[in-house]
């Protein structure tokens, strides 16, 4: 973890904080730890909370498929 900090420029108790949830992760550390896990954005932008844009405008435009996922996926 304190590799991954320094490479991340973040103290390892703040990569701590946010993998556990507990720390917000800023863009600029988003963009940086995309990079450095070699995962899309967009996955660390789910682990923030936040859904791309295209997929909650789908959303929106068929609102019925959120109950159809929650059967699926479970809540």
């Amino acid at each position: 973890m304190r590799s991954a900090a320094a490479d991340l420029g973040i103290a390892p108790s703040q990569l701590s904080r946010m993998e556990r949830g507990q720390r917000s992760i800023a863009d600029s550390t988003a963009r940086r730890m995309s990079t450095y896990y070699s995962v899309p954005t967009e996955i660390v932008d789910l682990a923030r909370g936040q859904a791309p844009a295209d997929v909650v405008a789908i959303l929106q435009r068929h609102p019925e498929e959120i109950d159809r996922l929650r059967e699926k996926y479970g809540q």
